[in-house]
């Protein structure tokens, strides 16, 4: 993508609280239907996202996440500028965000830079975080 346009943003947020919280957030002029909650578990969100003409806009994926990083607290507003997938303590693949897209959210958040990870089980554990 080589220029971004907020009119053609779709945001993608975890339905229930996360969902409501942002609609309630909103405060400019932001077309609510652009505002798209995704179901838990990765079938679901695949079924969500394929039934979607998502092609044509930029997208926004907002969450909760826990940080690996003892600098960042909770509340803390990060961006990722990339997201690595590690399946069985095996790097899969990394996709790196949009840098235009980031440049406006830090811009509008003042927020920094981190690299995302993703698995296909739940960290909760310290050690399994110290593994990461």
């Amino acid at each position: 993508m080589n220029f971004f346009d907020i009119n053609n943003l779709t945001i993608f947020v975890c339905d229930g609280a996360e969902f409501k919280a942002l609609k309630k957030g909103i405060t400019h002029n932001f077309d609510e239907k652009k505002i798209i909650s995704l179901p838990i578990g990765i079938n679901p969100v695949n079924q969500k996202l394929m039934s979607l003409d998502s092609n044509k806009h930029s997208i926004l994926l907002i969450g909760l996440g826990g940080s690996l990083n003892s600098q960042y607290q909770v509340g803390d507003v990060l961006i990722y500028d990339s997201c690595t997938k590690i399946i069985d303590q095996n790097y899969v693949e990394t996709k790196y965000t949009d840098p235009t897209l980031n440049k406006w959210l830090q811009n509008k958040l003042n927020a920094p830079f981190v690299k995302g990870i993703t698995t296909n089980k739940l960290i909760n554990l310290v050690e399994d975080k110290k593994q990461l």
